[in-house]
């Protein structure tokens, strides 16, 4: 089959399935205002999905600058720099969580 003959079969068969539901009368303007309110909450949940996920890749990046940190200092100081980084990542996200996400 040529490759025209497949874009007119594919064509064909998208109109075929469509066809039922402007037959129907199911394009209507309710079914619309349906579709976008789906589309609406979608975009919700990606959007809340999305914020997770950076969420996520800031605490590991952290984590990372705590390792780089510490392998960068003398060992009788890895300690305080650990400490000073969890106390530094605790105070932010409890100010992100007050004013920011609240």
């Amino acid at each position: 089959m040529s490759k025209w003959n497949r874009r007119a079969a594919l064509t064909a068969a998208l109109v075929l399935c469509a066809l039922p539901a402007f037959a129907a009368g199911e394009a209507t303007p309710d079914a619309l205002e349906k579709f976008s309110a789906a589309a609406s909450d979608l975009r919700i949940g990606v959007d809340t999905v999305w914020v997770l996920v950076t969420a996520m890749l800031v605490f590991w990046m952290n984590a990372g600058f705590a390792l780089v940190e510490s392998g960068l200092c003398q060992a009788k100081n890895t300690t305080n720099i650990l400490a000073k980084n969890f106390i530094v990542f605790a105070a932010s996200t409890i100010s992100f969580w007050a004013l920011g996400w609240a």
